[in-house]
């Protein structure tokens, strides 16, 4: 089980990374309706981690690479833009594609 901290981060915990990326978080999250897994088209974490710093980032709360690391990007108290055209009541994992 995770420990969440008051800001809404489990970084430090289950081997979870916190590479806060802020760009992606939109408003509060009071209730989650369900979780979104999708890939992301980048050819590294590092490209990944990249694209989420720009101010019109689209990203998930979660990003996991192809070695299994596992990088909290967003708080889980904030909704955030995983995939902008479903509802945001959502929580959002992204996956790096097989190359």
């Amino acid at each position: 089980m995770w420990n969440i901290d008051e800001k809404g981060w489990i970084c430090g915990d289950a081997g979870v990374i916190c590479v806060p990326r802020t760009f992606v978080e939109r408003a509060t999250l009071s209730y989650v309706k369900g979780v979104i897994v999708h890939q992301t088209v980048c050819a590294t974490v590092e490209a990944a981690l990249n694209s989420y710093q720009r101010s019109d980032a689209n990203g998930a709360h979660f990003l996991i690479g192809r070695d299994g690391r596992t990088y909290q990007l967003a708080s889980l108290f904030q909704k955030n833009s995983a995939c902008p055209k479903i509802p945001s009541a959502m929580r959002g994992i992204a996956f790096l594609q097989r190359s």
